[in-house]
């Protein structure tokens, strides 16, 4: 597959909480840990069938338990038994109290795993330590192939509730991620705001050399339409004058490409300074 090898990451609490998520901003689907364990598991697909809309149930056999039990009621036993050392007990928690947290990494269609569930889930007990790692499981049936990790709310024997998955953490786990899944060649995506300062790079870059070769195109009428298309999608004019993002020259180009100079209401064509690129 050609391109970078991407993941994405995501996570949520387990709970009866019916509050916003505070990293979706969407109010949140009560769920207890059993119920998560079962799906994560597949037991409600072996209990009720699968649905064919959202699973290949002739792929299940290709999923796999990187850690934890095999069965959701022992997940369960295995949560109640972290709190118990923590001197906590579930049954007199708050309903809406936070059972886990849920860590979802997912991978494209047709990229290569190399491994790359195996060193999270490695990460994940790096992070959070190896006890508290409730369950692990590989999902091959759907259309991409996506690790479930839940982990316990109880580290270093105390009850930490929903601290343990809160923005700074999870901005936490983000670089550790990353750090983890860079030697075996996957990164996570671009942001927007980064890729949009990539795009306006790439298209300065265009701009300034049809400038430095004074192209015939920038005294053509169609040229603030031309202007549109380089600044919507760079790439192929990028490509077709070998430039380099390590060679783009730091000019006032992309302050131009952002607000360009004389282009007017009407759209008419003004007068372009000349910049000094590599050709």
């Amino acid at each position: 597959m050609s391109g970078p090898n991407t993941y994405i990451y995501e996570v949520k609490g387990i709970g009866l909480s019916e509050r916003k998520d505070p990293h979706t901003g969407i109010k949140r689907k009560p769920q207890t840990l059993r119920m998560a364990a079962r799906h994560n598991l597949r037991e409600i697909q072996a209990e009720n069938g699968a649905d064919y809309g959202k699973l290949d149930p002739t792929r299940s056999h290709l999923n796999e338990i990187l850690a934890g039990p095999d069965k959701a009621s022992e997940v369960v036993i295995l949560n109640n038994q972290l709190f118990a050392t923590a001197g906590e007990d579930p049954s007199k928690q708050r309903k809406d109290y936070v059972q886990a947290s849920e860590h979802l990494l997912s991978l494209a269609p047709g990229q290569e795993e190399r491994g790359f569930f195996s060193v999270m889930v490695e990460c994940f007990k790096g992070i959070y330590g190896a006890d508290n790692i409730l369950s692990a499981t590989v999902h091959r049936d759907q259309e991409q192939p996506h690790i479930h990790i839940l982990v316990s709310p109880i580290k270093g024997g105390a009850y930490h509730g929903g601290k343990l998955h809160n923005n700074t953490q999870t901005n936490l786990n983000k670089v550790l991620i990353a750090q983890a899944a860079k030697p075996i060649g996957f990164t996570p995506p671009l942001t927007w705001k980064v890729k949009k300062q990539h795009i306006n790079e790439m298209a300065a870059s265009v701009i300034a050399t049809l400038e430095y070769h004074q192209h015939p195109i920038l005294n053509d009428p169609a040229w603030p339409a031309w202007l549109k298309t380089i600044n919507n999608d760079p790439a192929p004019l990028f490509k077709f004058y070998e430039l380099d993002t390590a060679t783009i020259p730091r000019t006032v180009a992309q302050e131009r490409l952002q607000k360009p100079i004389g282009i007017g209401a009407d759209g008419a064509k003004g007068q372009y300074p000349m910049r000094p690129v590599v050709p």
